[in-house]
């Protein structure tokens, strides 16, 4: 069994004096006796023999590969009102999988498909999903809960020549701002 986009190592055994192996497009060296393989679909390998007697054999060994999960972290997160926030996609990855989040620390339980992150600063959320077959696949999240970045300039100039002739006080979410001017 192996993982897609994984290799797969293939030994042969036995008296033989030559030997050859079948499919060789996806071997690394298809007259070794000892090769790798490079399948992207499930493939079944031959291998051809001859012993000092002349004899001639074959076996065949079949390579299956298993796909890698889905790993859906989730939407990347800009919110205010946060604190906390539930990680992960619906669904984060597939039945029967195992997941792992790091960094742990802010998590309620990071082995969750759909943890709880308390959040004070931005961070970036890191997934690992591991299906049955022990085929791995990652993905990552960022959340931002700081929100209340505002930018205002500290001079303007409304003398009509489009630059810096309007005041504006630009920040997300930032509602009914209250000035005063000296």
């Amino acid at each position: 069994i192996v993982c897609e986009g994984d290799t797969a190592t293939l030994m042969a055994g036995g008296v033989v004096e030559t030997f050859f192996w079948g499919n060789a497009l996806s071997l690394e060296s298809p007259d070794s006796i000892i090769t790798i393989a490079f399948p992207i679909k499930s493939t079944t390998y031959t291998l051809f023999g001859t012993d000092s007697n002349g004899c001639t054999g074959s076996d065949q060994v079949r390579v299956r590969i298993h796909a890698k999960p889905v790993a859906h972290a989730g939407a990347g997160v800009q919110d205010c009102d946060l604190g906390t926030v539930t990680l992960g996609g619906n669904p984060t990855g597939p039945e029967f999988s195992s997941y792992t989040w790091w960094p742990a620390e802010t998590l309620d339980d990071p082995y969750s498909p759909n943890p709880r992150a308390f959040i004070e600063d931005s961070i970036t959320y890191y997934l690992e999903v591991e299906n049955e077959f022990g085929c791995l696949n990652y993905d990552s999240v960022t959340v931002v809960p700081d929100c209340y970045s505002i930018y205002a300039p500290n001079a303007f100039t409304p003398d009509g020549d489009g630059i810096n002739d309007v005041f504006k006080i630009k920040g997300f979410r930032y509602l009914n701002p209250r000035i005063e001017i000296f």
